[in-house]
């Protein structure tokens, strides 16, 4: 599982000159992984997660790395808040590189159902 994200994450980078670390690069994909898990209550990841997590991976690479450019298109500006925050695929990143990515997430999110405990 974390090696097809770990395989979508390097087809992503391929041919955008950014290097990473196979440390990093696994460190990335633990910590990523565990937080998607939890955001989407979940305690396996579905096989069509697994690219969005790449997904989500590969924009918080890019957003990080200095000589990329960062290829991400400015989605919001604040003026008295002075935030900015980039759009890249559907993955919005702020100043502080606070990674927003529930559009492509809240379809694999599983809800709470109460029971009833029929009295």
């Amino acid at each position: 599982m974390k090696d097809d994200i770990r395989d979508y994450v390097n087809i992503l980078l391929d041919g955008t000159g950014i290097m990473i670390s196979e440390n990093r690069l696994s460190f990335l994909i633990d910590d990523f992984y565990d937080e998607v898990l939890v955001y989407c209550n979940r305690d396996e990841m579905p096989e069509q997660l697994e690219r969005v997590t790449a997904k989500i991976i590969y924009a918080y690479i890019v957003q990080n790395n200095s000589k990329s450019g960062n290829g991400a298109r400015i989605s919001s500006i604040s003026e008295d808040g002075r935030t900015v925050n980039f759009d890249l695929n559907g993955i919005t990143i702020d100043e502080k590189n606070q990674i927003y990515a529930t559009t492509l997430l809240n379809r694999f999110k599983k809800l709470y159902r109460v029971e009833d405990s029929g009295e």
